[in-house]
């Protein structure tokens, strides 16, 4: 019957001919037979398949079994992970202290750039709430941001920053947006709180 269905190659009927083995793909898996549904599509004066694909089909039981077991392998691999560096973690947050953990160039990017926002967002309502104004203050910003950064990696992580790109890379990390952050909350609340 499929292959029957299947010689008539009118391109109209394509779709309708992929919505009919999808749903029979759908009804071999409720059925819970281990089979394997292949189709190839064929034009009429052609002998060879213009498109051809096959469905692996799994009964529920050995879904049920590969999620478990998918499952499994993950709190394993977590568990190793945490076990290559000689202790456990109570949490993702005890890694930002840990001197012995290991950083990759994206993650330690990420956690400078959130770092350097905190205190952007701090300092600017800060600047903003005690009514400073001149250009000095940017400048003692970007000393703070930038030394606050600086003793996290180098005093905190003891990480080697050459492996990293070195100090300029990882001092630049999140500066051009936390420049950004820190005018914008200092001048809002600065305009909200003394005008």
């Amino acid at each position: 019957m499929i292959s029957k269905f299947l010689k008539k190659g009118s391109k109209r009927k394509l779709k309708n001919k992929i919505k009919i083995i999808v749903k029979l793909k759908e009804h071999v898996q409720r059925a819970g037979k281990a089979y394997a549904l292949s189709l190839s599509l064929t034009s009429p004066p052609a002998t060879q398949p213009i498109f051809s694909f096959s469905f692996p089909c799994r009964s529920k039981k050995t879904m049920k079994e590969g999620k478990s077991a998918a499952k499994l392998n993950n709190s394993n691999n977590q568990q190793q992970h945490q076990h290559q560096n000689g202790h456990f973690s109570p949490s993702k947050f005890a890694k930002l202290l840990d001197p012995e953990a290991s950083w990759d160039k994206d993650q330690l990017g990420d956690v400078l750039h959130w770092i350097r926002q905190v205190v952007a967002l701090v300092c600017g309502i800060l600047w903003g709430t005690i009514p400073l104004v001149g250009g000095i203050w940017i400048g003692l910003f970007l000393l703070i941001s930038s030394g606050i950064i600086y003793g996290y990696y180098a005093m905190i992580l003891k990480i080697d920053e050459d492996d990293f790109g070195g100090h300029s890379a990882l001092l630049q990390e999140g500066l051009f947006a936390s420049i950004t952050l820190f005018l914008l909350s200092w001048i809002l609340v600065y305009s909200l709180a003394h005008f």
